[in-house]
């Protein structure tokens, strides 16, 4: 059986995967902080929040939405 301190561990790696995975690192951003995929804001997918667990949640609910393109470019 699963103690909470594994429950906890095991939930923190899934919650890390994309930030791991890609590679990236939150940063500030204004008054919040960032995590980034693609060269900027508009363009790539982003989470923000108001400390860098925040912004790496945002993230990962942003990643699970349907990718658009601008064919208009």
């Amino acid at each position: 059986m699963n103690t909470n301190a594994e429950i906890n561990y095991w939930q923190d790696k899934y919650d890390l995967r994309y930030v791991e995975s890609f590679k990236l690192t939150p940063f500030k951003d204004g008054n919040k902080w960032c995590v980034l995929l693609g060269e900027n804001i508009q363009e790539g997918i982003c989470g923000f929040g108001d400390n860098p667990i925040l912004a790496i949640l945002d993230f990962n609910e942003a990643m699970k939405k349907p990718i658009t393109y601008n064919q208009n470019k």
